[in-house]
């Protein structure tokens, strides 16, 4: 990561497993010096009830996302890269050239106006190229599991939580990458790398 960058994880203390995986996957290729860790807790009843939601899952990884960018914010971070614990850094396309290669083109693509979020690592729905190289696409993604965030998209992400955008839609509870689908400017690396 870039000066004025930060890379988190973000991992249920309920799930050593899991911790215990990220941190062999840090240390696979070098993240563990930057890598910090992000540890809530599954929401319990009282707090869900409280919240006046049904879907656990949904509110407890919206509201994880969310503290991440709030935590970036209030460090004054320029770009945060966050992974979820399961992430997987593909070793055919992640190299040191392509990481670079990468760094570069979110380097390139210009001020908070232009992007928001970075995939790393995704399922894209509809994307089309960004530039002639055509290793930056124009995304709208889901399933996030690896991606960067700049101010723009840190400030975004932090002032929305679940309880107040997850439930405006027709559908009922929705995820926060459903919702992010519709209110960021997403990129993506081509070929993805996690």
């Amino acid at each position: 990561m870039a000066p004025g960058g930060a890379v988190y994880c973000i991992c249920l203390q309920e799930r050593p497993d899991r911790f215990e995986g990220a941190c062999d996957e840090a240390h696979r290729w070098g993240l563990c010096r930057l890598l910090q860790f992000y540890r809530p807790r599954t929401p319990t009843d009282e707090e869900m009830a409280a919240a006046g939601v049904k879907l656990r899952g949904f509110f407890g990884s919206w509201e994880s996302h969310r503290a991440v960018a709030q935590r970036a914010l209030d460090l004054g971070r320029e770009r945060v890269l966050i992974f979820e614990d399961d992430f997987y850094l593909l070793p055919s396309y992640t190299t040191p050239a392509r990481l670079h290669e990468i760094a570069r083109d979110v380097t390139e693509l210009g001020g908070d106006d232009d992007w928001q979020l970075f995939f790393l690592g995704h399922m894209p729905f509809l994307g089309w190229p960004n530039d002639a190289r055509a290793r930056v696409f124009r995304t709208h993604s889901c399933w996030i599991h690896a991606y960067v965030l700049n101010r723009a998209g840190q400030r975004l992400m932090a002032e929305h939580s679940y309880v107040d955008e997850a439930r405006r839609t027709l559908a009922g509870e929705q995820t926060l990458d459903t919702w992010l689908r519709g209110v960021t400017r997403q990129n993506t690396a081509f070929p993805i790398i996690a």
